[in-house]
């Protein structure tokens, strides 16, 4: 497996799919990527073995196979697409088919978000596009589930679609945590003064001095599992480790406006992981609003599964154990 999560992963498609694939192209599938007619069997295996060649010889086009992790089964196929006519350099389209056995399941979403981490560490990627037809209402959700934004309609020899962009995202390398200390203070409170509404900061919490805040993280108790997110050595957001019942913990994070959208969220969520299994944590739990579905996608992202749906938010759990998702 190329990359995965806890319930599907991605993997080089090969001549052996060709049965599950013939079998899975509903006319849902036809239409949208097949132009409309059905592909003989001759044609699904010369394209089945072009793609195998593409993704071994590390090529701009690539089609890889979604496979459902409990089963094993070839459940969709995943297209990742560079130096298209209609792309611009830096651009990447992705494009997806999940078949009917399979569908509901969230898989096309999860596929994406795999498909983004994965393109990321072959190389750089300014932006991420999805593009749909306007009355593909399945299609449309999955780019908005998986934290993509409507930008714009085309009409042209590839039809009309409608466009979704996902930034790029920020190098690994750029960012990183340090502990959250009394000295980081000045630059904790711009931030957060920036941010206010950005947080939805209650009145009494608003307009916080650097002293203050200096004084409240030289009394806190949970020093070691709090932390500045540094983006080019730049504070940017912030990370708490809540042991609430270790080995279990709690997971908070935010980062300020002006750094959403880059993948420092989720880069920033996956090195609180790290720091989760440094302190031998077995479970990391998470509560998020239903409609915030940037940190919905960040989670994701990071393996997290919604295991319970409260009052006001979701709760979502990442296993460190190897176990599977659970609630508290």
């Amino acid at each position: 497996m190329l990359v995965q999560d806890e319930a599907v992963g991605l993997r080089a498609l090969s001549a052996g799919d060709l049965e599950a694939h013939v079998a899975g192209c509903d006319r849902r599938i036809i239409d949208s990527l097949g132009g409309g007619r059905r592909p003989t069997r001759r044609q699904v295996s010369t394209w089945l073995a072009a793609a195998e060649r593409a993704w071994s010889d590390g090529g701009p086009l690539a089609d890889l196979g979604v496979v459902e992790r409990a089963s094993g089964e070839l459940a969709g196929t995943l297209g990742i697409q560079r130096g298209l006519d209609y792309l611009r350099a830096g651009q990447v389209n992705l494009s997806y088919a999940i078949y009917p056995p399979f569908r509901g399941r969230g898989y096309a979403r999860r596929a994406v978000a795999l498909a983004m981490r994965l393109e990321t560490m072959r190389r750089p990627v300014e932006e991420f596009v999805v593009r749909a037809a306007p009355d593909n209402d399945a299609s449309v959700a999955v780019a908005v589930r998986a934290g993509f934004t409507p930008a714009g309609r085309t009409t042209d020899e590839h039809g009309d679609l409608v466009w979704f962009r996902h930034p790029g995202r920020a190098p690994a390398d750029t960012v990183r945590l340090v502990p959250l200390t009394p000295d980081l203070a000045v630059d904790y409170a711009a931030l957060v003064a920036g941010n206010e509404d950005h947080l939805s900061l209650a009145e009494e919490d608003r307009g916080r001095t650097a002293a203050q805040y200096a004084r409240a993280l030289r009394s806190s108790e949970t020093a070691a599992t709090r932390f500045a997110v540094l983006d080019r050595e730049r504070l940017v957001g912030r990370v708490d480790l809540d042991p609430v019942d270790p080995p279990r913990y709690a997971l908070g994070y935010w980062v300020g406006s002006a750094s959403t959208g880059r993948g420092i969220a989720t880069r920033a969520v996956s090195l609180a992981l790290e720091q989760a299994r440094s302190l031998t944590a077995t479970d990391v739990y998470a509560g998020v609003v239903p409609t915030n579905l940037r940190s919905v996608a960040v989670l994701e992202r990071n393996g997290f599964v919604r295991v319970a749906r409260l009052t006001g938010h979701d709760r979502y759990h990442r296993p460190l154990d190897g176990g599977l998702p659970r609630d508290a």
